[in-house]
């Protein structure tokens, strides 16, 4: 079974080059997986054979020799040297500090994304707030920039650089004139239909571009 101390011994042995087997032993969490056995701890690291042999090498003389000196430095801090109460209360406290050490940097981190979303929000809201800011009309105006309005204008029988209150006038008034209800001619009618789907997408653009709902 691979213990805490056994995961501070692979540590110690592993080669300091290997980026990427170091994170894994680096984050391996031992107490959520508290029965895995060193086969299996291997494969989920996907060892190749010279790192097999080296941590199954550590595994068995540990077990052999767990009282060795050389593993006073990694037992001391989760089991206590002798049952003194002293002893016991100094090894659960430096497991504690080393649980607490794990969930700040976990914390840290989520703290850190929640603060760049919630910029990110407050930006996004600054700027609607603002109709998009900037000399250009920032975002909302630099969406629209580049489309040919003169035919949206046009359709509703206005002159460019309306306002939305002349242009909704002009919308409704457009609509009332051509409305293909008051057509029975067949030829008429189509006409005024064609004639109403283009007011409304003229009136939908501007809805769009002056921020209305």
């Amino acid at each position: 079974m691979i213990t805490q101390i056994l995961l501070e011994l692979f540590k110690a042995i592993a080669d300091k080059t290997d980026i990427a087997l170091q994170k894994m032993l680096g984050t391996f969490d031992v107490d959520k997986k508290p029965n895995i056995d060193l086969d299996e701890f291997m494969d989920e690291l996907e060892l190749d054979e010279e790192q097999r042999v080296k941590f199954r090498s550590v595994y068995q003389d540990y077990y052999a020799n767990p009282d060795k000196e050389e593993y006073e430095p990694y037992k001391y801090k989760y089991e206590p040297k002798s049952n003194d109460p002293f002893d016991k209360f100094e090894a659960y406290s430096r497991k504690y500090d080393d649980w607490f050490s794990k969930a700040e940097k976990k914390y840290d981190k989520a703290y850190s994304e929640y603060q760049k979303y919630r910029q990110q929000g407050q930006n996004f809201y600054n700027q609607q707030k603002n109709g998009g800011g900037g000399s250009s009309g920032g975002a909302r105006a630099s969406a629209f920039s580049g489309i040919d309005e003169s035919k949206y204008y046009q359709t509703l029988e206005l002159k460019p650089g309306a306002s939305f209150e002349e242009i909704k006038k002009a919308y409704k008034k457009a609509m009332k004139k051509y409305h293909p209800d008051r057509f029975q001619d067949d030829s008429k009618r189509k006409y005024a239909e064609d004639l109403s789907r283009k007011i409304n997408e003229a009136y939908a653009y501007f809805k769009k571009k002056h921020g209305k709902s």
